[in-house]
């Protein structure tokens, strides 16, 4: 009788596990919308302008587990977190504009990425290709990005930018900054 017992425990402790293994296939996270902030909004000229984005509206693909046990599982908690293998439609274009003449070669609704780099843990990097190619962009579902503005404005001192997210499946999301104003 004891041993009866004995594998009748350990077939429901290896069932109830089995439901518990993870998915052959990484998860990954997709956003529908960006929140830009400043960690201020009045600037004085000859100071950088620091833009933080973070995405929100996420959505995790992620999958039921189909085993031969009984149990149906979703992912156990020794798997890896929903998102954690990153975007699963990567970024393949940034756009920076805004809403103002900047200079006379970056006037109102011209790219500024030119003037602008992504600061990851104190490395700028410029927004080129080998930026877009590379694993950093939105890398976690909770990661934050931040970009940096190292010139002031020459002929309008007031600027309102956005920031556009070209998606590899050809959506894009953007958002808006605050309402910027340098004062000397």
């Amino acid at each position: 009788m004891f041993n009866k017992l004995t594998v009748l425990f350990f077939s429901y402790l290896f069932l109830s596990l089995a439901g518990c293994w993870c998915q052959p296939e990484p998860p990954h996270y997709d956003f529908a919308e960006i929140d830009i902030f400043t960690y201020e909004n009045e600037i004085t000229y000859g100071d950088s302008l620091q833009f933080q984005i973070e995405t929100s509206q996420q959505t995790f693909l992620a999958q039921q587990l189909q085993s031969i046990t009984p149990i149906n599982s979703a992912m156990a908690t020794s798997c890896p977190e929903p998102g954690e293998e990153g975007l699963k439609y990567p970024i393949t274009e940034i756009r920076i504009t805004s809403n103002h003449d900047f200079d006379s070669t970056h006037l109102k609704g011209q790219l500024l990425n030119d003037l602008i780099y992504m600061d990851n843990f104190g490395t700028a990097i410029p927004i080129t290709d080998s930026l877009l190619n590379s694993s950093i962009l939105f890398y976690h579902p909770y990661s934050l990005m931040h970009f940096v503005l190292n010139q002031s404005p020459i002929l309008d001192s007031t600027h309102t930018f956005q920031f556009e997210f070209i998606k590899s499946n050809g959506n894009s999301v953007s958002g808006l900054s605050e309402e910027i104003v340098w004062i000397p």
